[in-house]
């Protein structure tokens, strides 16, 4: 499987993207900020960097809790799980997913509002 991981560099997407490299997948490390060992993705200014980068994916994990519903509309084909946990990001995120036609988990948060 190939994932790409938004949100890297932080704790939790740091310990997904290592699982996934553990279990044998092809991980994209995804950073806001130039890290080593990442491409620079900021889901807050621009999409577009985004939206080369997902369809070259099967899987998207956003864990960079930047919550943009836009991301919806550029998955490519790829299923995005996202972990934020906010009730109305995930009813705008379902709205766009549902118009594009994309494949979403929803609510994959650790505890509501926290992710």
């Amino acid at each position: 499987m190939r994932a790409l991981v938004i949100g890297a560099s932080g704790a939790v997407g740091t310990s997904i993207a290592e699982l996934l490299e553990n279990a044998g997948h092809a991980v994209t490390r995804a950073a806001r900020r130039r890290h080593p060992h990442s491409v620079t993705v900021d889901l807050r200014r621009d999409v577009h960097g985004f939206a080369q980068l997902a369809p070259h994916h099967d899987v998207i994990i956003n864990a960079s809790g930047v919550e943009n519903p836009a991301i919806a509309l550029h998955l490519g084909g790829a299923t995005l799980v996202d972990i934020s946990a906010t009730g109305s990001y995930l009813a705008a995120l379902r709205c766009a997913a549902d118009s594009a036609r994309a494949s979403v988990v929803l609510g994959a948060g650790l505890a509501p509002g926290l992710s």
